[in-house]
């Protein structure tokens, strides 16, 4: 049943999310969630952390627990907080890379030096501003409400998205061409610096939370993350068995159920490659501006499934589910986070989502 924050129980989305990874759950993870019509009035909870301005820590939890309180979870959804400090943090965390904060934009990282890459190096520092503001962050909400409420790691990037930061997009690609060495070398530097922040900020949400998340909807009672490599849409596949390959396998090696943000149809050209990394466990599908919704893509979702990888993506209405559970037979493998359904019906649809699946099978 639809239930608030309050009277949470993880042990049945435990249950089901174990199943799930185990390969053996007859039916689609459904995520449902939304804001509880009897729940009192709330701060407005920003989506980037920087958007709170000069408030304190303090404040910042108060209004997160302010909002959880009062929000309701049906299906398979739980209770969690995206640490949200912007795409590719780790260009900020090692010192060479500005912040900027859009109030539309979100945030942005911008090159602070002018080195050559040869003259360039990634070195993990935890003496910068935006680490320690982070790290002030995790470690107050996770003491506050990490017991009962999934606290994110925060989105670290990928080892190129990072580079790009420090270099600009546009060099960056010039590099690759001109000095792939050069690349692979920071690319190498930036994966062990990348690895330090993770078990930092892993270490802080397994101190309290139920599993582990990171800035995507994909949950794990061990350790995953969602990694990417938004430059990729602009690299060949040649280029990305290069320079994306070899550090995504490694970091696939290090966690249990590792994904990968597949975003744009530009990286439709890595899927075989993708597919090829047997620690990946599953590709979240973003087919980008201007394309059709993502469960409008029956093709994508059979390549994935068939390989024995799973999905994540989202349905913007109810009925996409059924779409998919009928193009895809049932519809295992897959994570849904479901928009369009109310509280009072959501119970309803949960239940026509699993007699439907398993009418498939």
């Amino acid at each position: 049943m639809a239930t608030r924050y309050d009277d949470f129980d993880w042990t049945p989305t435990r249950e089901a999310h174990q199943t799930f990874w185990a390969g053996e759950l007859d039916r689609p993870l459904i995520l449902l969630s939304g804001r509880a019509k009897e729940a009192p009035a709330a701060r407005e909870q920003q989506r980037y952390i920087p958007a709170y301005g000069r408030r304190s820590i303090d404040e910042i939890v108060d209004i997160a627990e302010e909002n959880i309180r009062g929000t309701w979870y049906a299906g398979d959804g739980y209770p969690a907080i995206f640490t949200n400090y912007g795409a590719g943090s780790v260009a900020a965390y090692v010192g060479l890379a500005a912040v900027r904060y859009s109030e539309h934009g979100g945030v942005w990282f911008h090159p602070t030096t002018e080195a050559e890459p040869d003259q360039l190096h990634i070195e993990p520092r935890m003496d910068t501003e935006w680490l320690i503001h982070t790290d002030r962050y995790m470690r107050a909400i996770v003491e506050r409400i990490g017991d009962k409420t999934q606290i994110t790691l925060p989105d670290l990037g990928g080892m190129l998205d990072i580079l790009a930061s420090i270099r600009s997009t546009e060099l960056l690609l010039t590099d690759l061409v001109d000095r792939p060495e050069q690349v692979e070398r920071l690319v190498t530097e930036t994966f062990h610096a990348w690895w330090i922040y993770y078990e930092h900020f892993y270490a802080i949400t397994a101190s309290q939370c139920p599993g582990t998340m990171a800035w995507a909807p994909v949950w794990s009672p061990e350790r995953t993350y969602m990694f990417q490599s938004d430059l990729a849409y602009m690299i060949s596949p040649a280029m990305f068995e290069r320079f994306v390959l070899p550090e995504l396998t490694a970091c696939c090696r290090r966690v249990q159920h590792g994904f990968y943000h597949m975003d744009g149809v530009g990286q439709l050209a890595h899927l075989n490659l993708l597919l090829e990394i047997p620690e990946l466990r599953g590709i979240q599908w973003v087919p980008g501006a201007g394309q059709k919704d993502p469960c409008q893509w029956p093709e994508v979702f059979d390549r994935i499934l068939a390989r024995g990888k799973r999905v994540q993506t989202w349905a913007f209405s109810p009925d996409e589910v059924f779409e998919v559970i009928d193009q895809t037979a049932g519809a295992r493998n897959i994570i849904f986070e479901v928009q369009g359904v109310d509280q009072d019906q959501a119970d309803v649809f949960v239940a026509a989502v699993h007699r439907a699946a398993r009418a498939r099978q």
